[in-house]
């Protein structure tokens, strides 16, 4: 397994202390080789005219859902390089060795449409996907087990869980940056609201953007 960050490469080498539930990684920067692993092509076929087709579909919905492949489910070290042959794909971390007060080092997941956070070790593949959505807007797609991550009002509380991927779902437009080493994960729709997490476990919440609050502060390895 190998980790890039939008500035390094961590390889897997990287020691993990499973009691303390700790992935150190090691900075190693390979410059051109880690930066033209950030390209992101949007399908040309998202901009051209929509043709509806007899079966109720379209040219438009059809292009978006190719952005979607499958895996084998049976070889799931192959998740990273099956997803990354389709696009973009990443782990979403927040981890100590870039911030350095946070008590211990996890990664963004998903079980049984809940939005988790868990300590990466061997066997758990939180591997994530930059997908196209309507009007030039950008998702986030779980690769691992096919949902979209997903912001909805409950009265009047803003909660955050996977759901099923869908072309015009506003809840699942998201402001991003392959580029960024450092960021917030603001909602396109829901401005001035970002994801945060709270350590490890099932508790991931959406809140006001605050710089100052490490939770909210993501990086993307890939």
């Amino acid at each position: 397994m190998k980790f890039t960050s939008a500035v390094a490469v961590v390889h897997a080498s990287s020691s993990f202390d499973r009691a303390a539930g700790i992935v150190h990684l090691p900075s190693i920067d390979r410059g051109a080789e880690a930066r033209a692993s950030l390209n992101h092509t949007r399908p040309a076929c998202l901009d051209e005219p929509t043709i509806v087709y007899s079966n109720g579909s379209n040219s438009t919905y059809e292009c978006w859902r190719r952005q979607f492949p499958s895996f084998n489910v049976d070889m799931p070290n192959n998740q990273m390089d099956d997803c990354h042959a389709a696009n973009v794909c990443f782990y979403i971390g927040n981890d100590i060795h870039t911030s350095a007060t946070l008590p211990q080092s996890y990664f963004l997941g998903a079980e049984n449409s809940r939005t988790v956070t868990f300590p990466w070790y061997q066997g758990r593949w939180p591997v994530w996907k930059r997908v196209d959505m309507e009007f030039g807007n950008v998702g986030l797609y779980y690769y691992t087990d096919g949902t979209c991550l997903d912001a909805y009002w409950q009265r009047d509380e803003l909660k955050v869980h996977q759901w099923t991927c869908e072309f015009g779902n506003r809840n699942q437009w998201w402001r991003y940056s392959l580029h960024n080493s450092l960021q917030l994960f603001e909602h396109a729709v829901h401005t001035g609201w970002c994801l945060q997490t709270n350590g490890i476990g099932d508790n991931v919440q959406m809140i006001r953007c605050n710089w100052g609050i490490q939770e909210q502060q993501r990086r993307l390895y890939w």
